[in-house]
C-alpha cells in the first residue's frame, strides 16, 4: 500500500503530490514525486489570497496520475506550513477570501510576536 501526500513546502512557488511506499525487496520507505504544479497566490480586492481552485485542480491531477498508475492508496495526508486557514459555511463551502500568510494584513501580527 502507498500513502499519497500533498506538499506545499515551496509554498510561494509550487506544490506537489508525492507517493510514499514500502519497497518490498528491501523493506525501505521510498518517496516519489507524482505531480508538481504552480502554487501562485492571487490578488483579490488588493489582498494576497490563495488560489484555492487552482490548488484543488493540481491535487486532482496528481491523484488521477496515481489512479492511472494503479497505485493502491492506503491513506492521504497533507503537509503545510500551518499558518494559513480557510473558513467553511454551514454547508461546508469555502468562505472567501482565503488570505495568504504573506498578505500585508498579517504584518502587525508578525511584528507583535
Amino acid at each position: 500500500m502507498s500513502t499519497v501526500r500533498s506538499s506545499a513546502r515551496s509554498a510561494f512557488r509550487s506544490a506537489a503530490i508525492f507517493c510514499d511506499f514500502l519497497r518490498l525487496a528491501d523493506g525501505r520507505l521510498a518517496l516519489e514525486e507524482l505531480h508538481r504544479f504552480p502554487n501562485t497566490p492571487i490578488k483579490v480586492a488588493g489582498s494576497l489570497c490563495w488560489n484555492i481552485p487552482a490548488l484543488i485542480e493540481g491535487l486532482k491531477t496528481g491523484l488521477k496520475q496515481s489512479a492511472v498508475r494503479r497505485l493502491p492508496i492506503a491513506s492521504i495526508s497533507t503537509d503545510s506550513w500551518g499558518v494559513d486557514y480557510l473558513l467553511l459555511d454551514a454547508q461546508g463551502e469555502i468562505i472567501p477570501p482565503v488570505f495568504h500568510y504573506r498578505d500585508p494584513r498579517t504584518a502587525c501580527g508578525v511584528a507583535s510576536v
